[in-house]
């Protein structure tokens, strides 16, 4: 036998169908508007029909959506019992009950019973799941005369793939708890069943998502959902605003009332660009001499000339991971980023000989090869035995233009070997 839903979720179930039908279009979500103003009428102007109750009985104008109490009020005819009040024939209300208004003005008229009436009759309750008769003993069944009311059994049913959502008659639909007003015939109830769906969140075909990518979860279709908010992914550069589905152009609001369609359905995110800052720094490690400039990520600035000037240096250029980058280049902000300023030393030409910059050339022998990266590390290694010259210091000075390191015969070596093809560089190879 198949499990029954446990009672905090058969009052669930019965919750959200208070707030939409049965036959809401499925996947449609409701819009976010203003409330339209709606007047709820008790219409007990018929002849014969007798109340002191009248002014409790007034009209009641409220904000569509909004639930009402229905009023207390006793009304007389001859012949007949009152029993409450309906809107369409087969669900009752009686006073106290809560009724959530629509979108247009309602209209309750009263239910009667004839007062002698002593023709009764059955209203049972029958589920199967897999040919399998399930005991429904603990409903029971009951005996009435037309006109009377019975609250129809909140229990729910669970057969796996689906669960049930309330209980038909054949031809009308009804959540557990509505008053169903007894029709002069028997009546037998039996399950509404929903399937269950996958309903998914997605982050969209897109880049520089940090951590997940999708969210799966199980829903019942044709019962009311709300969107996820803006917490479910991140992506660096953008915020989340809202989400959208397969061949729709609607942006759908964080929390909005959508019905679960009868089918899977995916909600992808829409995306917005940020603005973000570009720190362009000079090296001094103050903030007077940095440069910024804002836009949306994804969105192209131009480099700038930078603000500050190194005696004995000449700027290179703007140094972002490991590409450098000159005034007047077009760059598209990933994100926000900083820019560190490259400087080298300035060439200063010896007018007596014309001595020339030969990069690579450590040993000032007129060629680049081994033996100069050879001459770098002896250098470093013991620069009181194995100095280089002025000159020889500016030649080996071939990589990031910070001074001669280890980095420089690196270089050399490199260059020897074909995988640098040109001397100097600013990047690392």
């Amino acid at each position: 036998m198949k499990k029954l839903l446990n009672k905090a979720a058969a009052v669930a179930a019965s919750a959200v169908l208070s707030v939409m039908s049965l036959g809401a279009l499925p996947g449609h979500c409701e819009a976010d508007d203003t409330a339209n103003v709606i007047t709820v009428t008790f219409d007990f102007d018929t002849e014969g029909v007798m109340t002191e109750d009248a002014e409790a009985l007034a009209p009641i104008t409220v904000d569509a959506g909004s639930p009402i109490t229905v009023p207390e009020g006793e009304l007389e005819r001859d012949g007949y019992v009152f029993r409450g009040w309906t809107i369409d024939g087969i669900i009752g209300f009686i006073a106290g009950d809560i009724y959530t208004t629509a979108d247009k003005d309602v209209i309750f008229t009263p239910v009667w019973s004839v007062y002698d009436d002593t023709v009764r009759h059955v209203v049972q309750y029958y589920v199967e799941i897999d040919g399998e008769e399930q005991d429904v003993s603990d409903i029971g069944t009951q005996k009435l005369v037309a006109g009377q009311m019975t609250k129809v059994s909140l229990r729910a049913f669970d057969r796996g793939d689906a669960v049930s959502i309330g209980w038909t008659d054949g031809t009308n639909e009804f959540r557990g708890q509505e008053r169903y007003i007894m029709a002069d015939h028997d009546v037998t109830f039996t399950p509404i069943w929903r399937m269950r769906r996958n309903l998914r969140y997605y982050a969209g075909d897109v880049d520089r998502i940090v951590g997940k990518t999708e969210v799966i979860l199980e829903r019942i279709e044709t019962l009311p959902i709300d969107l996820a908010d803006g917490s479910t992914f991140k992506r660096s550069g953008f915020k989340l605003v809202g989400w959208t589905t397969e061949g729709s152009d609607e942006v759908f609001a964080f929390f909005q009332k959508c019905i679960m369609p009868e089918s899977d359905i995916t909600y992808t995110a829409v995306w917005e660009p940020i603005e973000v800052t570009v720190i362009f720094r000079m090296g001094s490690g103050t903030s007077a001499e940095k440069i910024k400039m804002t836009g949306l990520t994804d969105s192209t600035i131009t480099i700038p000339e930078p603000t500050v000037q190194k005696d004995g240096y000449e700027f290179a250029g703007w140094k972002y991971n490991d590409t450098l980058y000159q005034p007047g280049d077009q760059f598209v902000i990933p994100t926000g980023v900083t820019m560190d300023a490259v400087y080298v030393e300035k060439t200063v030409t010896d007018t007596t000989n014309e001595q020339k910059t030969v990069f690579g050339d450590a040993n000032e022998d007129g060629e680049v090869n081994m033996s100069d990266a050879v001459a770098i590390m002896r250098s470093q290694a013991d620069p009181d035995e194995f100095p280089l010259t002025a000159q020889g210091r500016k030649n080996a000075d071939v990589f990031g233009g910070d001074g001669v390191t280890n980095e420089d015969a690196l270089t050399i070596q490199k260059y020897e070997a074909g995988i640098v093809t040109e001397l100097p560089v600013y990047t690392e190879t």
